[in-house]
């Protein structure tokens, strides 16, 4: 390649970047990362990138998808909004990918970067989430415990209890708390390792049932 086409390359990739920044979504559209444009985004997009996506960035010995981890999430949770909102946690996901928590935080502006899309995501899906006080009062701290919960849950599942390296986090007095919780709202020992078709089908059933939408 020629001098000349490398530097007209290099710079269509500094416009991208620059001027109209987006990545694209499942349905052909383009997700604005700059926040200049309102982004509209729907369950199907949702659902099909969060099923696509293997959990701890694929170091499993089954793929195992974002998709199915939500709806665990959702489970542990009580009420329509706590419900949706576990179900939803990582759709800002379906835009930066599944991005372990020690790289998130060795890079703050990533979680930051996170939080906004998720924010973003749930405007677009839930019509009254900026209005609604059920949402604006909602406690996220409870979110997060049962993703904690269910965190420590695929971790023993899919690394055991007896190796450090996946232990070392966990406080002593979490394990039974976490493997209780979880073993009372979900139905399976350890996570299914559904396929994306499978955990997509999942992920939409839970959300219409949450939702009460057809």
């Amino acid at each position: 390649m020629r001098t000349s086409e490398l530097r007209s390359l290099d710079q269509r990739g500094a416009n991208y970047l620059t001027k109209d920044s987006y990545t694209l979504l499942i349905s052909g559209k383009p997700f604005w990362l700059d926040h200049s444009r309102t982004n509209l985004v729907g369950v199907e997009e949702i659902s099909t990138t969060l099923s696509n996506l293997c959990r701890f960035s694929g170091n499993l010995p089954s793929f195992y998808s974002v998709a199915e981890h939500s709806v665990y999430v959702s489970l542990l949770l009580d009420g329509t909004v706590g419900q949706t909102l576990g179900l939803l946690h990582d759709a800002a996901e379906s835009v930066i990918s599944d991005i372990p928590f020690p790289v998130k935080n060795r890079v703050p502006q990533l979680q930051d970067m996170e939080d906004r899309y998720l924010d973003e995501i749930l405007s677009s899906l839930l019509t009254d989430y900026k209005t609604s006080e059920k949402y604006r009062m909602y406690d996220w701290s409870e979110v997060w415990r049962a993703d904690r919960a269910v965190l420590v849950w695929e971790m023993l599942s899919f690394f055991g209890k007896h190796n450090p390296w996946a232990t070392s986090w966990i406080a002593e007095n979490e394990v039974d708390s976490a493997l209780e919780e979880v073993s009372a709202a979900v139905s399976c020992d350890s996570p299914l390792c559904l396929s994306p078709r499978e955990a997509k089908r999942l992920f939409l059933f839970r959300y219409r049932q949450v939702l009460g939408v057809q």
